[in-house]
């Protein structure tokens, strides 16, 4: 598998978290809402990391 494989694999298998744990959110009340949220926004910041290291490596 090369970088750029690995790289898509890794960004879609986040990408999947993130959805999961929206569809989560629409199914929780809102005392869960902010472990939720803030699930998703570690998700969310792990998936921007991912995308710079890629971006830096396929310049």
């Amino acid at each position: 598998m090369s970088n750029r494989d690995e790289y898509i694999h890794k960004m879609q298998a986040k990408l999947a978290n993130a959805s999961q744990k929206i569809n989560e959110l629409q199914n929780f009340g809102e005392g869960a809402c902010g472990d939720l949220k803030t699930g998703i926004e570690l998700a969310w910041a792990s998936m921007g990391e991912t995308v710079d290291s890629a971006r830096s490596r396929f310049k």
